[in-house]
């Protein structure tokens, strides 16, 4: 806040704010400040609290100026100065104390766009309202170069933090332990919906701000093994870019996790065909390390194009032009191009037959898309033919079926990546119990985190356990082209682990 209140436009903001919200006036609140302030002797409803300010008392008063206003209401009567000053307080009482409300989207949006003349990141985007979008991204990308910014970044952070998971632990502990759930329907993937997904990865020193990454760490730390106990913490590496790879047969794709090399550096290298930069990371010209640009913009469309983003939610998600997103996702299909092969054998199977099925035979039925298919074909992807049959169905029926549609090529895509990354990290934790039972110890998968297991298991038993559980974990379901990685870590809580 104070960081923010010591810039001239920030001031600025505050004071038209301030006028525009309490104008000066001579009869209610801002009337009643400015007596409060100049301690005028009106007398005071018992019932309100509030003075008199009838004419009979108000000319009772000796002359001034003020007693002038609070007749005529006349502003010029008035300084400039004390006109902001009253304005000011009452807008601040207002607003909780504060001139500014640090989470209100609109007033730092007006601030940023209005009076510091910040241009959106994304032109065009803007709200309901009709007002530039201010969010999340827009203060990442500010907080690179005002230092206000950065403040604000990591007082939401903090925040997220405190309302998230800190408030949530200690509102719903029972006894000193908190109890997620687990759905095992909740996702059409197979992965269990929980909200233990919702925690905080644990960061290493530079990662973030020292403030975030203590907290962070914090609360990884609140969930711990138990007395006398471990956790074995086996987490996937890059699971979902492995299932990728495999699936589609692309052996551009398998020769990344083949040869070590870094996923997203081979993807912008191979979609912007790069020259003279590297995807290993031993190298010198490894790109993380001379264009991380380059390498952090292949993140916004390395699984995306995958799943079926197109060049408009390409464009929207990276600030470029239509055009740019095309070439992208053109050289992307043309570096990997047996994933495109793939793509099109997918979106054809889901056409015909209405249904896709995973690598280890999940099912995903799409009957919407098949009859579709069957009586429109692929023009119903052709906005001008969507036009013309608008005369026949209407605009929302129209609409909704290009919806379908578009969502089911695309969803034919993602569920077989992410149903699979689900079923291999399922079937492990299966396996896992089943060998602890076998094994004859006290151990059990404890806890399911995105493509991370956690086993609870007794001390004495958690270096013996922690290869059986890294054996499991990457042989029980074994993906063509690609063999996983998943090196167990043995802590006594969940900060300590992966």
């Amino acid at each position: 806040m104070k960081s923010l209140l010591a810039i001239p436009e920030v001031k600025e903001w505050v004071v038209a704010t301030s006028m525009e919200n309490f104008p000066v006036s001579h009869k209610g609140n801002w009337a009643q400040r400015l007596v409060e302030r100049y301690s005028l002797p009106l007398p005071k409803s018992e019932k309100t609290g509030k003075y008199s300010l009838t004419a009979k008392y108000i000319n009772e008063l000796d002359d001034s100026t003020i007693k002038q206003f609070l007749l005529t209401g006349d502003e010029t009567l008035i300084e400039d100065v004390e006109r902001a000053r009253i304005s000011m307080a009452l807008w601040k009482e207002s607003n909780d104390g504060d001139y500014i409300n640090i989470q209100s989207k609109k007033h730092l949006g007006e601030i940023v766009f209005g009076y510091m003349g910040i241009t959106p990141k994304v032109s065009g985007a803007n709200t309901k309202s009709g007002r530039d979008k201010f969010d999340m991204d827009m203060v990442e990308e500010l907080a690179k170069e005002h230092p206000w910014a950065e403040n604000l970044r990591i007082y939401n952070k903090l925040l997220k933090i405190k309302s998230t998971y800190v408030d949530r632990f200690r509102d719903r502990q029972e006894d000193g332990k908190y109890y997620f759930y687990f759905k095992q329907n909740g996702t059409v993937s197979g992965r269990y919906g929980s909200d233990a997904q919702q925690l905080p990865k644990p960061l290493e020193p530079g990662e973030d701000a020292p403030v975030i990454e203590k907290y962070v760490n914090i609360v990884r730390a609140f969930l711990i093994a138990g007395k006398g106990r471990k956790v074995i913490d086996c987490d996937y590496e890059s699971l979902e870019p492995h299932c990728f790879a495999s699936v589609s047969g692309d052996e551009n794709l398998r020769e990344i996790f083949n040869k070590n090399l870094d996923f997203y550096s081979t993807v912008a290298i191979k979609t912007e065909k790069l020259v003279g930069v590297s995807a290993d990371k031993k190298d010198d010209n490894f790109l993380k390390k001379v264009d991380p640009v380059k390498r952090n913009k292949a993140k916004a469309y390395s699984l995306g194009i995958a799943y079926g983003m197109e060049a408009y939610a390409l464009k929207m998600t990276l600030g470029v032009d239509q055009k740019v997103a095309e070439s992208l996702i053109k050289g992307y299909l043309e570096g990997f191009p047996q994933l495109a092969e793939w793509r099109e054998r997918s979106r054809q199977q889901v056409k015909e037959h209405g249904y896709i099925k995973n690598y280890v035979g999940r099912v995903r039925h799409l009957p919407r898309v098949k009859s579709i298919y069957a009586k429109f074909g692929d023009r119903m992807m052709d906005w001008r033919f969507r036009k013309e049959l608008e005369l026949q169905y209407g605009k929302d029926q129209v609409m909704q079926a290009y919806r379908d549609y578009r969502n089911g090529l695309n969803n034919c895509l993602n569920f077989q990546l992410q149903s699979l990354a689900a079923a291999v990290v399922n079937r492990a934790a299966l396996q896992i119990n089943r060998k602890a039972k076998e094994l004859g110890i006290d151990a059990i998968v404890q806890a399911q985190v995105h493509d991370q297991l956690i086993i609870n298991v007794d001390e004495k038993d958690a270096e013996m356990f922690a290869p059986h559980v890294q054996s499991i974990m990457e042989s029980t379901t074994r993906l063509p082209g690609v063999t996983l990685k998943a090196p167990p870590e043995i802590s006594y809580n969940w900060r300590d682990g992966h």
